[in-house]
């Protein structure tokens, strides 16, 4: 058994040997949909076309995504206003006729709860648009 453990591999080099070679690498590389003006001149006509091409392809696809999202997100919100109004309007006829048959108790309470949920969801509707 030998005094000093083995080492595996070749041992490292300090210095190059003479009359060695050296050896160096480098690397260039990009992030993003388009290479940069540079490296993309260095393309033929035809496949630099291409690149952008597609590249503008891409983009346009993704401006109708996010319209479709927004108009789908309007909708929705339509949608709910509507059905708000609707239930308003629902309880403030119920509040009348409930006062109409005499059940002014009633009929006020109702009244009463229906002004305080519209306040209340124009409240948080405020506070959801200031966060």
């Amino acid at each position: 058994m030998p005094d000093s453990p083995e080492r595996m591999g070749p041992a490292p080099l300090d210095e190059p040997e003479p009359g060695g070679m050296e050896l160096a690498a480098s690397y260039s590389g990009y992030a993003g949909p388009l290479p940069p003006p540079g490296l993309l001149n260095e393309y033929d006509p035809e496949t630099r076309q291409s690149i952008i091409a597609e590249f503008q392809g891409d983009s346009e696809h993704r401006r109708k995504i996010e319209q479709s999202a927004l108009e789908g997100n309007l909708h929705l919100a339509r949608r709910a206003q509507d059905r708000a109004a609707v239930i308003a309007v629902g309880g403030i006829v119920l509040s009348i006729v409930l006062v109409g048959s005499g059940e002014v108790g009633w009929g006020v309470a109702f009244g009463a709860v229906e002004l305080l949920l519209a306040i209340l969801a124009t409240l948080v509707n405020r506070f959801r648009r200031s966060s």
